[in-house]
C-alpha cells in the first residue's frame, strides 16, 4: 500500500503505444496500479451518503 501516493502526486504519465520503449510501460503501469488502488481505498473508505454526491473519476488526484 505505499505506492498509493504515487498517484496522487503524479499527473497520469504518457499512455505508452506499442513501439513504445519498455521503461515507459513499466511507469505507466505502475502509475495505473497505483490509481486503482487509491479509488479502491477512497471508495470504500467514503461513506455511502457522502460518496454519492461524488462524480466518478478514472484518476485519484
Amino acid at each position: 500500500m505505499s505506492d498509493i501516493d504515487y498517484a496522487i502526486t503524479q499527473d497520469e504519465p504518457t499512455r505508452p503505444v506499442v513501439n513504445s520503449p519498455t521503461e515507459v510501460k513499466k511507469v505507466h503501469g505502475a502509475w495505473r496500479m497505483a490509481n486503482k488502488r487509491c479509488l479502491l481505498l477512497m471508495k470504500k473508505t467514503i461513506s455511502e451518503a457522502v460518496f454519492g454526491g461524488v462524480e466518478e473519476t478514472k484518476s485519484a488526484k
